[in-house]
């Protein structure tokens, strides 16, 4: 029997963290002359995001919701745009960030809620909800920008999606490196930072 669990984003409440990560790449223009992300669709299972920013607009082709049925709450979520400004801000639009892949398709699963305090958590139920749409919608990427306790189903979620051939990418949580689920999977990539 599986209980619901809870689970939380990762990321630094510094105001320009997230700029930190691009820059650890120094030369996205080199990098950018052999892929940009054309033609790949990521999929991200994280709080909602804002459709409209410059930086991702047109370029969400499927959102839903397992969280709530507040869509403005949804577009005004701040973690899971800016996860999708690292991996997808255009470039070349004099605005912001150019991401990792500025050419890429996004697809938005929101299993996570965001509070007031701007931190995100989720729950094994609207994880296991999302998983079970990422593995029908196909993505070649699926990101997870969280971190919780190890659960059954959904590590059997996601190894169906490796067994798919969708690439799993997931963060690492810096206070439990080596006990970080699902980034300890072996079928994951994991993802953090080193403190320096």
């Amino acid at each position: 029997v599986s209980t619901v669990k809870s689970y939380e984003t990762m990321s630094y409440n510094d105001t320009y963290f997230r700029l930190q990560d691009i820059a650890l790449v120094r030369d996205f223009e080199s990098v950018h002359e052999f892929s940009t992300g054309k033609n790949v669709t990521v999929a991200l299972v994280d709080t909602g995001l804002d459709r409209q920013h410059p930086e991702i607009a047109g370029r969400v082709s499927f959102a839903r919701n397992y969280v709530d049925y507040d869509q403005a709450r949804f577009d005004s979520d701040e973690h899971g745009t800016a996860v999708a400004g690292v991996i997808a801000s255009a470039a070349n639009n004099a605005v912001g960030i150019v991401g990792v892949a500025p050419d890429v398709e996004l697809k938005v699963f929101k299993a996570c809620a965001q509070g007031n305090n701007g931190r995100a958590t989720c729950d094994s139920v609207s994880l296991m909800k999302a998983l079970i749409d990422v593995i029908n919608h196909q993505p070649d990427i699926l990101n997870l920008s969280l971190s919780g306790p190890e659960d059954d189903l959904i590590r059997r979620l996601l190894v169906r999606a490796y067994t798919d051939g969708i690439v799993l990418v997931a963060a690492v949580d810096p206070r439990r490196v080596e006990a970080s689920f699902p980034a300890s999977m072996p079928e994951v990539i994991s993802v953090g930072t080193s403190l320096m």
